[in-house]
């Protein structure tokens, strides 16, 4: 009775596979933290050009 149940195996669904959840997951988090990381690049950017010397002449 053992070896019958052994051999067969049960279908679980997609999402009940850790896989598939880490195929997901991972590129959605490097997406969140690259848009992170633009904002915060964007909102602390430094001034090319000093406006003392472009107001000079």
């Amino acid at each position: 009775m053992d070896m019958l149940q052994n051999s067969q195996e049960i279908e679980l669904p997609w999402y009940r596979y850790g896989m598939v959840w880490m195929v997901i997951l991972l590129p959605m988090l490097v997406v969140l933290a690259s848009s992170f990381t633009i904002y915060i690049a964007y909102r602390n950017a430094p001034d090319i050009v000093p406006p003392a010397i472009t107001q000079s002449k």
